[in-house]
């Protein structure tokens, strides 16, 4: 996994946790599946609309570099 992807995916978790802490906002409204089926199937909608299908395609080939490491 390339360095700046697990930096990535630290500074977003922080960012969320830190707003939650901020705003005294309790861990247990993360696990609402109402707001993940909104935020998981949203995306997907977005990519689907946002890009042509030949670059879908590609989109698990592009996750394969990503997490793996040279």
């Amino acid at each position: 996994m390339e360095i700046t992807t697990a930096v990535g995916i630290i500074v977003g978790v922080i960012a969320v946790i830190g707003a939650m802490i901020f705003k005294h906002i309790s861990f247990t409204a993360l696990i609402n599946p109402a707001a993940m089926f909104v935020i998981f199937v949203g995306t997907i909608g977005c990519i689907l609309n946002a890009f042509p299908g030949d670059q879908i395609k590609v989109i698990p080939d592009l996750f394969r570099i990503l997490f793996k490491k040279k």
